[in-house]
């Protein structure tokens, strides 16, 4: 894998995504077991089968015209179910390397299932299949995750957008702290046990090339990052605005697009089953019997989506800043530990 600090300057080449409309519901996600852990997943790509960066809005990357390439396929997730495939399709285009972007972005995906993720969790967890990295390498990505900014009040924190200035919700991205002391597991297909990581150089999460199993990381882990703000001091989880995968894609990767794929993306912790409307009445019905309704609500009022940082000429460019914030924040009713960082001008 060529150095953390190559593939982040490379960050420069991010493109802003427009603004986006929010979903007008969200489904209700049910508990699932990973391990010893319940889980609720916000997507298993098993609806955007077939898709691709071109002919879905709930799916975008970039670099597609340089070599990389992107889509949902079948076979390469958990159970061999459908995967976030993420390779190159021309590998004579690729010399020195790409650093890739791959996102999902639940509000443009209509089964996505966002309701109940604020009800406990604890961490960010998916499932990755590495078996496009050939032996003597690893696979190395840094994670970003969008979601609406609430106050202490439950409020959703609004802006004005500094190109059109309407008032939009504000979005905190947060990312896996760069330090030594930030910890990860992993959970490799066929294992029931959880394997502790420590130290993310350059915000990379790192496993061994052929990895395939479920990687989660604690949400006290993550950090705000792009210069985006956190008014309330935890993670809302009411609405997901994206999950970007950054991964270098060089000429080692011979098949074919495919590098790695992303399967069952979403959050474990305490969790108990939810509330799902039916159809016609919008009487209540449940997995497991009870009749636990949801606390997340993903509906906000006043904005329209961004995918990243305001750049103040939409679809241009940006130049992003990785900061650190001093302090601690409460998730979950537990403190966060926040670690200074240099601040870093990407581009």
């Amino acid at each position: 894998m060529k150095s953390a600090g190559k593939c982040t300057a490379l960050l420069a080449a991010l493109m802003v995504v427009a603004a986006l409309p929010l979903s007008a519901s969200a489904a209700a996600a049910k508990v699932q077991q990973v391990g010893d852990l319940s889980a609720r997943f916000i997507t298993d790509f098993e609806s955007l089968s077939g898709a691709t960066v071109d002919s879905s809005a709930a799916l975008s990357g970039n670099l597609a015209a340089t070599g990389a390439d992107y889509g949902v396929k079948s076979g390469y997730g958990a159970d061999d179910g459908n995967a976030f495939v993420l390779g190159l399709g021309d590998a004579s285009k690729v010399t020195e390397g790409l650093y890739s972007e791959a996102t999902y972005n639940p509000l443009m995906d209509e089964n996505a299932k966002m309701e109940g993720l604020s009800s406990g969790a604890t961490d960010f967890i998916y499932y990755l299949n590495a078996g496009g990295e050939p032996e003597g390498s690893e696979a190395a990505m840094q994670i970003v995750i969008g979601e609406y900014d609430y106050d202490e009040n439950g409020e959703p924190v609004m802006q004005a957008n500094p190109s059109t200035g309407a008032e939009e919700n504000a979005i905190t991205y947060w990312m896996p702290a760069d330090a030594v002391d930030t910890e990860y597991y992993t959970m490799a297909d066929g294992s029931s046990e959880w394997v502790k990581h420590t130290g993310t150089s350059g915000s990379y999460v790192r496993v061994e090339a052929g990895f395939k199993g479920y990687v989660r990381i604690p949400l006290e882990m993550f950090d705000p990052v792009w210069s985006s703000r956190d008014v309330n001091g935890k993670w809302d989880l009411k609405t997901i605005t994206r999950v970007s995968f950054y991964y270098g894609l060089y000429p080692r990767h011979e098949e074919a697009g495919y590098a790695i794929a992303i399967d069952n993306i979403g959050f474990v912790g305490d969790f108990k089953d939810v509330t799902e409307p039916t159809k016609d009445d919008g009487n209540s019905t449940t997995a497991n019997g009870n009749n636990t309704t949801a606390n997340g609500n993903n509906t906000t009022a006043g904005g329209d989506a961004t995918n990243n940082p305001s750049t103040g000429e939409s679809g241009k460019p940006v130049a992003l800043s990785l900061f650190a914030v001093l302090g601690a924040a409460v998730i979950g009713g537990y403190m966060v530990r926040k670690r200074t960082h240099k601040q870093v001008k990407i581009g």
